[in-house]
């Protein structure tokens, strides 16, 4: 059976159920599909190499020890050919992570490593590392009433008389159990990313229903140490370029596509009409609300005005 979803500005029809992709009728065209097939165990032109990966123009080989070989190819194809004892959510995992990045970066879509709210009608993206908080901050951020654009993965494309959009992502969030608790609710009820890890996947209260919304903020979440400064500062020069370069999802793929020049002028174009702060914060959940207010401060918006937005 093939599933039918419109995602990241693709239309998609795969073999494996993507939580939180937004589902379509099965008669609408699709420009991507994920399936089985017989996937190499190199690739013999690979220019870029990493731990998990080769890379070639066009083509990507991710190879998961105990899970499967996943191969990208010319933004139209992931093939997957899973090891016998793989459990589907590992193999969603990697499908919605690292090999989405790579089918991304082959269509001219920049993957940010982001979680992605609405505002006032534009889109707001919050970057950083694995384990920064973006996807706690934005599961704050829908329990006051913003609607969620999408978690982990930013896909933004500049298209023309609009500028930069962020499109609609995965409308869930991937979220470690404290997180979880401190939203108030219970991690029993919600499928694991992976079955070792006790992070999982809870889907949004509150989800825009735009494909697209125009990008306008860009906050990268540092952490602040004892005795540094907190708060929001705006990002001038050339270091709101580096942020952008350096918060693209799995950026090491570029060289081996040969696409490090066009993601250079594409990150160039996407920053003409955006904002990027920096949000240095302690890294303490208790701390959460305290943040959303400085946010909201910003914006010039109240919490009862984005809750009813969203109604």
């Amino acid at each position: 059976m093939m599933h039918h979803y419109q995602l990241c500005g693709l239309s998609i029809r795969s073999e494996w159920e993507l939580a939180g992709a937004i589902a379509v009728p099965a008669t609408t065209g699709s420009q991507a599909v994920i399936k089985r097939g017989d996937v190499p165990k190199s690739l013999p032109n690979a220019v870029g190499r990493g731990g998990a990966f080769e890379s070639a123009p066009g083509r990507l080989l991710l190879k998961v020890p105990n899970v499967g070989r996943f191969l990208v190819r010319d933004g139209c194809e992931i093939l997957v050919a899973p090891e016998p004892t793989a459990q589907a959510s590992e193999i969603r995992a990697f499908l919605m992570g690292s090999a989405f990045a790579a089918l991304l970066h082959q269509n001219g879509i920049l993957p940010l490593h982001a979680s992605t709210v609405e505002v006032d009608g534009e889109a707001v993206a919050f970057v950083g590392q694995s384990g920064a908080g973006k996807s706690t901050l934005a599961s704050f951020l829908g329990q006051r009433g913003y609607p969620l654009l999408g978690d982990d993965v930013c896909p933004i494309r500049v298209m023309p008389g609009l500028g930069p959009v962020a499109f609609q992502g995965f409308m869930r969030f991937k979220l470690w159990e404290n997180s979880v608790q401190a939203l108030g609710k219970d991690s029993a009820e919600y499928s694991r990313v992976r079955p070792t890890l006790q992070k999982y996947e809870v889907p949004a209260e509150h989800r825009c229903t735009q494909p697209y919304l125009p990008l306008r903020r860009i906050y990268v979440l540092h952490e602040t140490r004892d005795g540094q400064t907190e708060g929001i500062e705006e990002v001038k020069g050339v270091a709101r370029l580096a942020g952008l370069v350096h918060y693209t999802f799995r950026s090491r793929y570029l060289a081996g596509f040969g696409l490090q020049a066009d993601h250079f002028r594409m990150c160039s174009e996407v920053l003409g009409p955006v904002q990027v702060f920096e949000l240095s914060r302690p890294w303490k959940l208790k701390r959460t609300p305290e943040i959303i207010d400085w946010l909201e401060d910003q914006w010039g918006v109240s919490t009862m005005s984005a809750a009813s937005s969203a109604a």
